[in-house]
């Protein structure tokens, strides 16, 4: 059993101006994240794990595969190639409205829910300019 001070509501850092828009993020892809496209125009991502430890070097000397690999649909892969470091993620839902006839607010909604899961996969991470 391990022992740990727990962090009281006190020691918790917040920031000074958090944003308040999570629209004004600006996604880009890290570098450990590789894309190709398919026959059918599909992005396939793959996430390679850093190695860290010996035990990571000796996986990865034994050829042994622990990436995270997905495969984008249709809409995925439209936002996925919107990606450039420097739209936000207001630009891409726009741009994802037009494309499926959305209203706007649903976009957005379907847009923060996208980055939301791919952040989860380490598949993106957000920038957010001052």
């Amino acid at each position: 059993m391990f022992f740990y001070k727990k962090k009281k509501e006190e020691d918790i850092e917040i920031p000074e101006n958090p944003i308040r828009d999570p629209l004004l993020a600006v996604p880009i892809i890290p570098e450990h994240v590789e894309m190709r496209y398919d026959d059918y125009g599909v992005i396939h991502l793959r996430s390679m794990p850093t190695a860290k430890s010996l035990n990571d070097n000796l996986r990865r000397i034994l050829r042994q595969d622990y990436s995270r690999k997905v495969e984008l649909d249709e809409h995925g892969t439209f936002c996925y190639r919107l990606i450039d470091g420097k739209h936000n993620l207001r630009y891409i839902a726009e741009q994802f409205a037009k494309m499926t006839g959305q209203d706007q607010h649903t976009a957005n909604m379907q847009i923060i829910m996208f980055f939301k899961e791919l952040m989860k996969k380490n598949l993106v991470a957000l920038r957010i300019d001052k």
